[in-house]
């Protein structure tokens, strides 16, 4: 074929495609929001597309609902209101925060393994903390009891005052537990025994720090000869303790109460992965039938009447054993300032309400009735002697049930009545 003949064709082509002859079939049009319209469009060109927006939030938080977002700036923003409130009844929030972190390691312990580590430090941080509170109890009953009554150089502290050394071997003791309790063997066997989940890590950190943290207060009771440390302190004249017991009013414990609550809530995952009503469904709190408000104001009574019968008979039983009991004259007289009926309804919603969300609420769907209700007793040892306890164990086991047949509404109802009629009856007295 010649080279005039070629460009004959060309030009035959070009005459077609511009006069839209049927013969030539026509590239299809770009889409209009595909075609710059300063650019020329015969040669097609595309504008890209257009690049997505930068997050305003860290990755992380990315992912959370908008909603949930709302509801965690919401609880910051509501826990930045009531840390400005001040007042001594911060100390009930301080007490409660490091089990709220340990919530929320054990919680990124479950998604993320490099948190373990974090978690696993953390439980034996507590166990340690608690070692050294107790520590530092015992050297302040010593420093007391020698101001009342010198003792000889090189003389052995005289019994029912522990040594440093009983002391040290009791906080080893109390972390090895913890070491032993997060081993998967003991998880497993706990597993038969409790409700926990072997293969969740925040399981296994909840009962390794309750079962450790229990043998602890527990222990030092027993180093004590069964008398309680605070008690003690009291009972010798230590009159900071005194002071800041005896001056306690209702509005601190009240004021308390609404401090420590939101901790709760975001310990059970308010703001991070749960809706507020989430949260409450997961503690157990939602709105208690009739029947339930019935049954809880049974049960509260029953409580006071066995616990008030059976006082004598305990402390005559524990006497014919030489086992000390609760002094209850020193530990009334740390109660003056609530023996009033302010001071009754104060104590009874406070410990409702606290003590429930965070044993039966948070805690016991996770290790089960008797290793929530050891530690809800044991944290009751720097004040009460096994006389005490042992109360505290049989109030403890039934609000425990009542939680698992009911709810965590109910409990509490049970809970902040049954401390309302003995606080109220004891003021009368």
């Amino acid at each position: 074929m010649s080279s005039d003949s070629t460009a004959g064709n060309r030009e035959a082509v070009d005459t077609a495609f511009e006069s839209g002859d049927r013969g030539i079939v026509s590239p299809p049009p770009l889409p209009p929001a595909a075609v710059d319209e300063d650019s020329e469009t015969a040669e097609g060109w595309i504008v890209p597309p257009p690049l997505p927006p930068v997050p305003l939030l860290p990755a992380p938080l990315e992912g959370i609902s908008p909603y949930l977002r709302s509801q965690w700036v919401g609880g910051l923003s509501l826990a930045a209101l009531l840390l400005a409130a001040g007042d001594s009844s911060l100390e009930q929030l301080v007490i409660t925060l490091p089990f709220v972190s340990l919530a929320a390691w054990g919680r990124a312990a479950d998604r993320l393994a490099a948190s373990r580590v974090m978690s696993v430090l953390w439980v034996l941080s507590l166990v340690s903390l608690a070692a050294g509170a107790y520590g530092f109890l015992a050297h302040q009953v010593r420093v007391e009891r020698a101001q009342s009554a010198p003792m000889p150089a090189g003389v052995p502290p005289p019994h029912g005052l522990p040594t440093d050394l009983s002391i040290t071997l009791l906080g080893g003791a109390a972390l090895a537990i913890a070491i032993v309790m997060l081993h998967p063997v003991s998880r497993r066997l706990a597993a038969r025994l409790t409700p926990i989940d072997p293969s969740r890590f925040s399981h296994r950190l909840a009962l390794a720090a309750s079962v450790s943290i229990s043998f602890l207060l527990f222990g030092q009771l027993a180093l004590s000869g069964g008398r309680p440390l605070m008690i003690e302190l009291v009972r010798l004249g230590n009159e900071s303790i005194r002071a800041a017991a005896s001056n306690t009013s209702a509005q601190e414990l009240l004021q308390g109460t609404f401090l420590v609550v939101p901790a709760l809530l975001v310990a059970a995952g308010w703001g991070s992965f749960r809706g507020f009503r989430q949260t409450l469904v997961r503690l157990g709190v939602v709105m208690p039938t009739l029947k339930q408000l019935i049954g809880g104001l049974a049960a509260a009574a029953i409580l006071v009447i066995v616990v008030l019968s059976s006082e004598e008979l305990l402390a005559s039983l524990l006497g014919s054993l030489n086992v000390p009991g609760t002094d209850e004259k020193t530990f009334d007289s740390m109660m003056q300032s609530l023996k009033n009926p302010l001071g009754a309804f104060a104590v009874g919603v406070s410990a409702g309400i606290q003590e429930e969300l965070a044993i039966r609420g948070l805690l016991q769907p996770r290790v089960g009735i008797l290793a929530s209700n050891l530690f809800f007793t044991s944290l009751h040892a720097p004040q009460y002697g096994l006389d005490g306890l042992i109360v505290v164990f049989i109030v403890g086991a039934t609000l425990g049930v009542v939680r698992a047949r009911t709810n965590t509404s109910t409990s509490i109802l049970v809970h902040a009545v049954y401390n309302f009629i003995l606080v109220l009856g004891s003021a009368t007295e």
